[in-house]
């Protein structure tokens, strides 16, 4: 068999179609709207930051530095990304570990909201997040009378939290447990 010029420009030749037939999808997935896995929010983190991740492994699978706040102290800190790239995605850090991720409303304003598990997000029903999670507790909102608080206890060490106002869901985040139920922050 003869390996020669021919041959190798033809594998180029189908590399080069690959690359630009992967190029095409990913333009059209972006221009479609159609939201990135890597944006997927789970009982599990955010795509590849995962609960457990110390800050520094955190900032390194997103790519970029957080700015972490320590209210109290060293124990509890919420962090941000630097850049205002997703400015209502809060990270909580206890024991200098990721204990739970918030998504908060205003980010359905800027981009496609981020989808939970079963395809829950910003924006959708509480009568949609109640009939895909049947086992979750309703609670009353502690600051907003027209809001409550949806948790779902996945495996009783994590869990989904929506809070919903006036029947759609404003705000949600996953992680674990105590961390995912605290109200303000670290408190």
């Amino acid at each position: 068999m003869n390996m020669g010029k021919d041959d190798n420009r033809g594998g180029r030749a189908h590399a080069s179609r690959l690359v630009r037939a992967a190029v095409i999808m990913a333009v059209a997935g972006f221009l479609s709207g159609a939201a990135p896995t890597d944006m997927q929010l789970t009982t599990n983190g955010l795509g590849r930051v995962r609960y457990g991740m110390a800050v520094g492994q955190v900032e390194a699978a997103l790519g970029q530095r957080l700015s972490v706040n320590y209210p109290q102290d060293k124990s509890c800190g919420v962090g941000a990304l630097k850049r205002p790239h997703n400015p209502t995605i809060h990270y909580l850090f206890e024991q200098g570990r990721l204990a739970r991720i918030e998504v908060g409303a205003s980010l359905a304003r800027k981009q496609r909201p981020l989808i939970s598990v079963k395809g829950i997000g910003i924006g959708a029903s509480e009568a949609a997040a109640l009939k895909r999670f049947p086992s979750a507790k309703v609670e009353p909102h502690k600051y907003d009378e027209d809001g409550h608080y949806v948790e779902i206890n996945v495996t009783g060490r994590r869990g989904i939290l929506f809070e919903t106002h006036k029947g759609r869901v404003a705000a949600m985040r996953t992680g674990l447990y105590p961390a995912l139920l605290y109200v303000e922050g670290c408190l």
